[in-house]
């Protein structure tokens, strides 16, 4: 695979990385779910979620109606070379009405599965949380 491919793939990463975080404002979290791998893990702090549905649940918790929060996703970083895997590092802010709720950076993991993209492992670092 060439560099216009590697290009092409952190595009649709970057993509995989925003639609989560429109989804998780909008409270979805099916679509939330269905941007992980067959086998993911999410890493929280304390706490550690694996298997598809263990993730299912986990966002199956997220509320139906619109939660009122932003998600701000900013300096993605994304290590893709063509292969089936790639990584990425991305800060987050979340707010709320009251202002900043978290902040810190989700660590990934990729895998493409059948030419998507999907999400394998992520790693919540919090760095701050109001």
């Amino acid at each position: 695979m060439g560099v216009a491919d590697a290009d092409h793939d952190r595009r649709q990463i970057e993509q995989l990385i925003l639609a989560y975080a429109t989804f998780a404002d909008r409270g979805d979290g099916a679509s939330m779910a269905a941007l992980f791998g067959a086998e993911p893990e999410i890493r929280l702090p304390g706490r550690n979620v694996s298997g598809r549905e263990k993730v299912g649940r986990f966002f199956g918790g997220v509320r139906d109606d619109p939660p009122g929060t932003l998600h701000v996703m900013s300096n993605i970083v994304i290590d893709a070379d063509g292969s089936d895997v790639a990584t990425s590092v991305t800060y987050f802010q979340v707010l709320g009405a009251a202002g900043p709720q978290a902040w810190g950076r989700y660590v990934d993991e990729f895998r493409r599965t059948d030419g998507a993209w999907r999400i394998a492992v992520r790693e919540v670092d919090v760095l701050g949380s109001a």
